[in-house]
């Protein structure tokens, strides 16, 4: 009787069970937020695509800001990108509205 009772809990351990798991459905939309882009040869990317200098960042951020007033921004440099010209981006991305601003993963 108890070797019957081994045999079946071990096959019952034994057996594939595999349940399947549906991740939920999000009716919201996906976050938006701009990624500026800062190059050693001073490109500027803002969402890919170029700006020509700091006023034109603002004013690609103001027009974000227009559509959604708390838009982010995540700032991507170059490792040898000088840290006053970050700041100077900051302050570019602020003065269109953009006041959440991150850092991501450098680009090289």
């Amino acid at each position: 009787m108890k070797r019957a009772i081994v045999v079946a809990l071990v096959m019952a351990c034994k057996r594939d069970t595999a349940v399947s798991v549906a991740p939920p459905a999000s009716s919201a939309p996906a976050p938006s937020y701009a990624i500026v882009e800062l190059h050693t040869d001073g490109r500027i990317l803002f969402d890919k695509i170029p700006v020509r200098d700091n006023g034109d960042l603002t004013a690609h951020a103001h027009a974000a800001t227009t559509k959604q007033p708390d838009f982010p921004a995540t700032i991507r440099a170059d490792s040898a990108v000088r840290y006053q010209r970050i700041i100077e981006t900051m302050d570019a991305l602020r003065d269109g509205g953009i006041t959440d601003v991150n850092f991501g993963m450098p680009l090289d």
